[in-house]
Formats: structure tokens, sequence, C-alpha cells
């Protein structure tokens, strides 16, 4: 399936717009964090877990620009790095503060990180979506 074949219908056109518009909020987004980290000042040191993050948010950045340039297999690794990005802010959350001064919301706060990925993912235009198998 090429880019070209597929930009020829209106409703493909706008999914691919939401697609990279997405992906390049979400690339802006991460690279910002990681930027934050290493140029903030006060930070002298930071845990092993934050360095884990920084690498995750860039193997998110890296995969979300291939699913931008059209590569499939590249949303199996945007969704790894996303669920890894999401249970080292979980591990970060119980490890930081105790169980007790926690609403349940907090707990359901970081499941927001699924909603532009889920988004691209249905956007993502696949060969059986489009008819293009023979």
């Amino acid at each position: 399936m090429k880019l070209a074949e597929l930009t020829h219908n209106k409703y493909l056109k706008t999914r691919l717009a939401i697609i990279f518009i997405l992906s390049g909020l979400l690339i802006l987004y991460h690279l910002s964090k990681v930027v934050d980290l290493y140029i903030a000042p006060g930070i002298t040191e930071a845990s092993p877990l934050l360095l884990i993050q920084s690498a995750v948010r860039i193997a998110i950045a890296s995969t979300l620009l291939l699913v931008v340039f059209g590569q499939k297999r590249a949303l199996w690794g945007m969704w790894i790095a996303i669920t890894a990005l999401t249970v080292t802010r979980y591990i970060l959350l119980l490890q930081t503060e105790p169980l007790s001064g926690i609403e349940f919301t907090t707990y359901l706060s970081y499941l927001r990180g699924f909603i532009f990925p889920t988004i691209i993912t249905l956007c993502y235009p696949t060969a059986r979506r489009e008819n293009l198998t023979p």
C-alpha cells in the first residue's frame, strides 16, 4: 500500500491529517519532556526510573515518526513504548506517595495517555479497510 494510492479519497486525506497532527503533537510533547529533564535547573541527579522514562519517551517519538512515514510495524513499537511509559509512571507514583492519601482518580489519570495513540491506530489506513487487496 503506497501513500500515493491513498491520497485520492478525501476521507483518507482527513485520516492521514489526523495522524500527522496527533503524532506531531505527541512527538513535540515527549521531546520537550526529555529536554526539560536534562536542561531543568536544580536537577543534579535524576533517578534511574526517570532516565528510563526519558529513553522510553525518545522511543515513543521515534516510533511516531515512523508511523507518520507509513511504517505499519511502528504502531506496535508505539504501543509497547507507551505502555512502558505508563508502567514506569505508575511505579513512580507508588514509590513516592503513600497509598492511603491518593484518590482513585489519580491512579486512572495516567490512562489518558492512551487516547491519542488509540485515535492514531484507528485512523491508520490498512489494506483491508481501504479495499486495496486484490
